[in-house]
């Protein structure tokens, strides 16, 4: 059964958990990392990657089924883009990191940047 509504649902579900991820890059990272942040062509490779995967996750889980209401896949590509986002802040969390020279100009975005969030020295 190809039902493409359930994707797109899905991708809905884990979207809204991007926007509140942004949200909260807002108030963690400082606001030139945050500028480059949402400028940077990585970072919205990665987002899109995730709702897309999301949303796949989503019409697969339930593709088969008869009964199912559009909440439950919201959900489920809420929890599909959780469940990836987090494997991969993992996999950025156990990198090592690289210290070396300051650099001139905006901060240079990393995946690291992209999953975690984290605030680093300017």
């Amino acid at each position: 059964m190809l039902n493409p509504e359930l994707f797109v649902y899905g991708a809905a579900g884990a979207a809204s958990l991007e926007l509140i991820k942004l949200r909260e890059y807002f108030g963690r990272v400082s606001r030139r990392k945050f500028e480059s942040l949402i400028h940077s062509n990585l970072f919205w490779i990665a987002v899109g990657g995730l709702v897309i995967a999301s949303g796949f996750l989503a019409w697969a889980m339930h593709a088969q089924s008869e009964n199912v209401k559009i909440w439950q896949v919201v959900v489920t590509g809420m929890a599909a883009r959780s469940v990836v986002r987090d494997l991969l802040a993992m996999q950025q969390a156990n990198k090592s990191t690289r210290l070396g020279e300051a650099q001139d100009g905006p901060p240079k975005v990393t995946l690291r940047d992209v999953f975690l969030g984290e605030t680093q020295p300017q």
